[in-house]
This record gives C-alpha cells, sequence and structure tokens, in this order.
C-alpha cells in the first residue's frame, strides 16, 4: 500500500510542475460546471467516486459501477445544462461515454462567462456541447484510464472547438479510495489558446469511502479532493453524506459539501452545494442546489440506473 500512495504521490508532482500558465482566452464555462448530481452535492470533490458519471472526474474510476445516467441542471432560466453518461465493459477493459450539452448567455461576443454569472445571462446567445469516451483497465489492484474529449462551442463571433485528455489513476486502500487525475490537459491533442480558448487544466489527488454503518438503519459517506490548477492555486473540496436505509433495497440519502471557489472563472458561485437522493433498487433519484449571486440559484436533477 506504501508504494502505491508514493506512485501516486510522485506523479502528482511530476504532473503539476507541467501545467501551462494561465492564457488570456476565455475558458468555456461548460468546462466548469459539475459532470454529476451526486458529485455537484459533495463540493464536486468525485475523482474518488463511482459510477457512469464519474467519467467527467476520472476515466480510471469508470468501471467501478454500470449503469446509465441522465441529469439536467437549470441556471435561473437564463441557461440549461443536459447530460448522459453510460459504460460497459469490452475485452476486458471498462468503456465509459458521455455528452454534455450547455446552453446559456453569455455578456461577451467571445462567450468569456464565469460559471457563476450563467444565473444572470446575457444579450449573446451560445451554446456548448461535450462528447467524451473513456477506457480503463485494472491491474494488481491499481486502476489506469484516460478520457478522449471534445468541445464544440457555438458563440456570437463564431464557433470554436478544441480536443482534450484526462488522465487517471486509482487504488484502493482499506475502505477508501484514493485517486488522482490531470483533467483538461492543454497541447497534448491540440491548442487550446490557437483556438480561441483557454483549458482549466488542473490536477487533483482525491479519496472517498462510502456506505461505513453508524447503527442499524444509517450508513455514512465521505469525500475530500485537492485541485493545484495552471495558475498554481490550491482548491480544496470535499463532502459528506447520511444514508438512511428503512428496508433492503431502499435508501434516503442527504449531502453537504464545500470547495474553494477558483476567482474569476467561477465567481459568483456560493462555495456551499447541498444534495440528496432517493434510491430504489436499481433506480435513485438525484438533486443538487447551489446558491449564486444576483437572481437565483442553480438546481439539478438527475435519475441513475443501474
Amino acid at each position: 500500500m506504501k508504494s502505491r500512495v508514493a506512485g501516486l504521490a510522485l506523479l502528482a508532482l511530476s504532473a503539476t510542475s507541467a501545467l501551462a500558465a494561465q492564457r488570456s482566452a476565455p475558458i468555456p464555462p461548460l468546462l466548469l460546471l459539475p459532470g454529476s448530481t451526486r458529485a455537484m452535492g459533495l463540493g464536486n470533490a468525485y475523482v474518488a467516486g463511482s459510477g457512469p458519471d464519474v467519467i467527467s472526474y476520472n476515466p480510471a474510476q469508470v468501471g467501478e459501477s454500470r449503469g446509465t445516467v441522465l441529469s439536467w441542471q437549470s441556471f435561473a432560466g437564463n441557461a440549461s445544462l443536459a447530460s448522459l453518461a453510460t459504460n460497459t465493459s469490452v475485452f476486458g477493459a471498462s468503456i465509459g461515454a458521455g455528452v454534455q450539452y450547455l446552453e446559456f448567455r453569455s455578456r461577451n461576443t467571445d462567450g468569456a462567462t464565469p460559471s457563476g454569472a450563467l444565473t444572470r445571462g446575457g444579450q449573446y446567445t451560445a451554446s456548448s456541447v461535450l462528447g467524451l469516451l473513456s477506457a480503463s483497465v485494472e491491474r494488481s489492484g491499481i486502476r489506469v484510464g484516460v478520457t478522449t474529449k471534445y468541445l464544440a462551442q457555438q458563440l456570437a463571433n463564431g464557433r470554436r472547438s478544441v480536443p482534450m485528455l484526462d488522465f487517471g489513476i486509482a487504488t484502493d486502500l482499506g475502505p477508501a479510495t484514493v485517486a488522482l487525475v490531470l483533467q483538461d490537459a492543454d497541447a497534448l491533442l491540440g491548442d487550446a489558446p490557437a483556438s480561441g480558448l483557454t483549458l482549466p487544466t488542473r490536477m487533483t489527488l482525491g479519496g472517498m469511502s462510502t456506505g461505513i454503518p453508524v447503527g442499524t438503519w444509517f450508513d455514512v459517506g465521505a469525500s475530500a479532493a485537492v485541485s493545484i490548477d495552471a495558475e498554481s492555486r490550491v482548491l480544496p473540496a470535499g463532502g459528506v453524506e447520511l444514508s438512511y436505509l428503512p428496508v433492503s433495497g431502499w435508501s434516503f440519502t442527504g449531502r453537504i459539501g464545500g470547495q474553494r471557489i477558483a476567482q474569476p472563472y467561477r465567481s459568483g458561485e456560493s462555495a456551499l452545494t447541498l444534495g440528496a437522493t432517493i434510491s430504489i433498487d436499481r433506480f435513485a433519484l438525484d438533486y443538487a442546489f447551489q446558491q449564486y449571486s444576483g437572481p437565483g440559484a442553480t438546481h439539478r436533477v438527475g435519475v441513475r440506473i443501474r
């Protein structure tokens, strides 16, 4: 176990030293939004999570729970986000696929919009679509994975697109999962600034443990993560969840999370998030909430089919 932890630490040090400096082109707001309803309720600390929608956080974890997830997020009527993620197993590897579509109104023709301003809108109509395809394998208790992503953004001043890569690694240490991921890596498949976009490149180390019994009817779980972005800022996040299990196959879960909000890209977002889940056998209904400055908040609903 010590060798696994040491390997994760060495990879984190080498990868963070390679992160690119900030560039002046705008970051697409779609890349700043949660990729999972459950993760949103946990402060977006989900690199060690599980389920099909973990494809947005760590490709190494896409095979840990099979199923399909559909979700929709509203931003006070001024923007909306629809997401789909699914996974399967092929020739001993776990394969995940997903798509996200954001419609929003920007105050600038180049789409420069902090994610926390999506509830306020603007005068220019814009949209973004993100496709994701991942593969992971497990050897000797170590899971490794890669996700290829392609973002296309339609703006008032034209169309912008850029490919991206995520690299992830994860392992189980007792009841917890520990994971490390490099997300939205720049200049690996293409030159983002040349396309008029900047990628929110970051390295994240995190852990998660769930299903810990606390009495006859309750389980608890916790998740934590710390990211280092391209400007060398340290961005911690974490959350806890409490589940009530009255009968076999049924559960009711509440969540609370917190995170440091990166400025200026996410200005206007509250650091606090809330979430809940009703799960019955193979189906689960997720909900998450986050307050934004200005006229409203954002609400997200997801359906998981296992």
